[in-house]
Formats: structure tokens, sequence, C-alpha cells
């Protein structure tokens, strides 16, 4: 995992190689195969999309929140993986950027959303109803899809999106995923954009849609360097 802060022009966290070939291979892509050809997702009707002022779904895709198949949390990979990624590393990482970036410390309530773009699908822009947000794309090589660009539209700025990388940011960030486009337009064949998608609170109480993670992030010396 390699952690790359950025505060030109915005501040947020850039993550590169973000889960290890073992993580990926042997836990995180068994289990998004599994969700994806068990029809486990759903609609953007049922995955708590953002709405413009009318009140009219702000995207086209498909997801599943984690919480809402597991009764522990624990019991998925993904969810079990994710919670390595609250360290002290990553909370050193994300303050250099900017000191009110000390409050991800705090943060101690995860939601997990698995999201799946396929032909035709977007995201218009937004913010999330959270604190923080982080996003790990994920595809299968070689790509078969154009478009998916992220964008942070408050600087009209377009990451830099690898397979395996995430970033990390303020929720109150507004932020948009270009519409996907494919030539293999089968439903859910699994070569389209999938995001993981972490979000962070900082609650007395976790609720029932949450996973409380504690108080204090854990210690993770080893195997993450921050560029």
């Amino acid at each position: 995992m390699i952690l790359i802060p950025s505060s030109n022009p915005l501040p947020y966290l850039r993550v590169e190689d973000f889960f290890t070939d073992v993580q990926l291979n042997q836990l995180i892509l068994p289990e998004i195969e599994y969700l994806s050809k068990s029809s486990k997702l759903r609609s953007a009707e049922d995955t708590g999309a953002a709405r413009d002022r009318e009140g009219n779904i702000a995207k086209k895709n498909s997801g599943v929140f984690i919480e809402e198949l597991y009764r522990d949390s624990s019991m998925s990979e993904i969810s079990t993986v994710l919670k390595q990624f609250w360290n002290t590393k990553v909370c050193g990482a994300i303050e250099s950027v900017g000191p009110w970036n000390r409050s991800f410390r705090q943060c101690n309530t995860t939601a997990t959303l698995l999201s799946y773009y396929q032909d035709g699908d977007y995201y218009l822009p937004h913010i999330d109803d959270c604190h923080y947000t982080l996003l790990i794309w994920l595809w299968k090589e070689p790509r078969q899809f154009e478009g998916g660009q992220f964008i942070f539209n408050d600087t009209k700025e377009k990451l830099p999106m690898k397979n395996n990388s995430a970033v990390l940011f303020p929720s109150c960030y507004s932020h948009e995923v270009k519409k996907v486009t494919m030539e293999n337009q089968m439903p859910f064949n699994g070569m389209g954009r999938y995001t993981i998608s972490r979000f962070y609170w900082i609650t007395q109480n976790s609720g029932d849609m949450c996973t409380f993670n504690g108080s204090h992030p854990i210690e993770l010396p080893d195997g993450v360097n921050v560029v």
C-alpha cells in the first residue's frame, strides 16, 4: 500500500496498491464475484442514492451495503480487510494535508457499499452524508470499459484512476463518476467498473446499518509506505 498525500488544489489522500495480491485474489475478488453472480446487487433506489432538489436519484448503477447482507460484518472478507485501513499511518498521512483531518482519527463507525458500473452507468455530482469517504476502484484486466472517471467538482480535478487504487477525502467535497461505456453490454458480466465505498462517521452509538470500530486506530507499522 502506497499513501500519496495531495494538497493542491484540494487536500486528500490517494492510495495505490490498496490491496495486496493475496488479499485481492484470494479474498476481495472472490467475494465480489459471489455478490455479482448471486443477484445480491440492487438498484440505485435501494442503495442510499443521493438526490437532486427535485428528488431525482443522482446515479445509475447497482450495488449493495455489506452491512445489509451480513448480520456480523466480520463475516465479509471485504469489511474485515478494510478494518486495517483505519491505522495510525493512514491517519498521519491524511492529517499531513490539513489539520482539520485530525477528525479522521476520531471516526469510529463505518458502512461499506459495493457498487458496479456497467454500460451507461454514472453518478452525478453529489456529497456523501458522512464525515469521510474512501473509494477503492477495481476492475478485471484487460480493462473493457471506457469512461467512469472520478472528478472533484469544486476544482474540476480529474483523479488518476488506476486499478486497485483509492482516494480518501472529507465527504463534503462534491464528486462525480462520469458515464461508463462498454462494447459488451450484457448486464452484470463483471467486466465493468467496481467501487468499494467505505463511509466513516464519528458517533456515540452505532446504528443498524453501521459497524462500530472502537475509539482508536490500529498500529500498522509494516507494509505501508508514505510518498
